[in-house]
């Protein structure tokens, strides 16, 4: 078996050699002067692939390489750039480069196309590429030089050889892969474990953008969500009218490690992070939270949400601050959701009742009751001489300052 091993190992590394030694079919320079070389893989097509000349290490010294989607020779035709060839794999060619830019045009890596990379901080593999021929990441990064790898693909590409695409220390790297979409990447027999390191599962991460107070609404399809640290996870369980227009609500809040199910939508809070960006993890095995009677609906596609009985809110910052409101002109009869995203779907009647065209929660008292582990049913309003005040995001305030706050459900400017 090792023979075979060793000579499966051989007939690679000749056919690769070969290959590299192969001279290229014409040079351009990109936009920033350097000189890039081209081998034609497909003259009716006019595809072209990334190569190397005679001196077999052109790029050794590079610091930024740019490869462009389109290429012209000499006379004046155009290439597409689809491919990086087996001469752009000679081992430890690139120790220098630090910023690298694929073309959109990608459709194919042959074997081992980034081998050796030492300072790169940020790779990012279009969406476009369709077959790998080996092991794609060998990077190296550290504590002072960790790294970010973007796979841009809904799916990840086809492999031509059976080894994992993974040969590293993922331990100061972030792999980032669309949204909904760890699952898929998950699923490939080699793309979901690593050569390298401690041959663990790759952990894949996926992305969302909280809005400027600190928010977004979200909704898997497909896999279930591990609230990240820092944050804190909600959903809607009903609303009844409070005092003036302010309603009460039933919240319920998840901490930082919960497991929330697939299909469910739900709101997320990080209040350190405001209009940031942030990674989190899906597809997770455990235990899964108890989200039953959520009132939020949300879609994977985008989707229109309407029917008789209920009234429909979007999630956004409006004039009261951070809350549920009617959507433009629809007043409260249907909603437009963005894929990936959660509306607000209330009953017109019973604990669900809707009471007014904007609400704004109390995210703060249902953080409250997480942290003291005491759940309690949406409280009874106070009498009308204590006066009930909250900040523009939403949060009960005891003791105002100056600035702006809903008092009794109407804005009120404190001096």
């Amino acid at each position: 078996m090792m023979k075979k091993l060793l000579l499966v190992f051989f007939c690679l590394a000749t056919m690769q050699l070969v290959r590299a030694q192969s001279t290229y079919d014409f040079s351009a320079v990109n936009d920033d002067g350097l000189t890039l070389y081209y081998k034609v893989v497909d003259e009716t097509k006019k595809e072209v692939s990334l190569a190397a000349d005679h001196v077999f290490y052109p790029y050794a010294g590079v610091t930024k390489m740019v490869i462009p989607d389109k290429v012209k020779k000499s006379d004046g035709t155009e290439y597409t750039v689809t491919e990086i060839g087996y001469t752009f794999s000679t081992g430890h060619q690139l120790p220098s480069l630090k910023e690298l830019t694929l073309p959109n045009t990608l459709k194919k890596l042959e074997w081992q196309p980034f081998l050796g990379i030492q300072s790169l901080k940020k790779f990012v593999l279009p969406a476009g590429v369709e077959e790998t021929g080996g092991i794609v990441f060998q990077f190296a990064a550290s504590p002072t030089s960790p790294m970010e790898i973007y796979l841009m693909g809904t799916t990840p590409p086809a492999k031509g050889v059976g080894y994992p695409v993974f040969n590293m220390d993922l331990t100061y790297v972030k792999i980032y892969v669309p949204i909904d979409c760890s699952t898929n990447y998950k699923a490939g027999q080699d793309w979901k474990m690593n050569a390298g390191g401690d041959y663990g599962p790759i952990p894949y991460l996926e992305q969302i953008t909280l809005n400027a107070n600190g928010y977004a609404s979200l909704y898997l399809e497909n896999e279930n969500f591990e609230v990240p640290t820092g944050c804190t996870a909600y959903i809607v369980k009903g609303s009844k009218q409070g005092v003036g227009n302010y309603p009460d609500a039933d919240l319920v809040a998840f901490a930082a490690g919960s497991l929330i199910p697939k299909q469910t939508a739900f709101i997320l809070e990080n209040l350190s992070e405001k209009g940031k960006t942030i990674g989190y993890h899906a597809n997770i095995s455990g235990t899964e939270v108890d989200v039953s009677d959520n009132l939020l609906v949300g879609t994977a596609t985008g989707e229109e949400f309407s029917g008789a009985g209920y009234k429909y809110y979007i999630f956004s910052d409006g004039s009261l601050g951070q809350g549920f409101y009617h959507q433009g002109t629809r007043k409260g009869q249907s909603i437009k959701v963005k894929a990936h995203r959660a509306g607000l779907r209330l009953p017109v009647t019973g604990h669900g009742f809707a009471p007014a065209k904007e609400l704004i929660f109390d995210f703060e008292a249902a953080k409250e009751q997480l942290a003291t582990g005491i759940r309690q049913l949406p409280h009874v309003a106070p009498a009308s001489k204590e006066d009930v005040i909250f900040d523009l995001q939403g949060r009960r305030v005891l003791h105002p300052t100056r600035g702006i706050y809903i008092i009794n459900g109407k804005k009120v400017v404190k001096e």
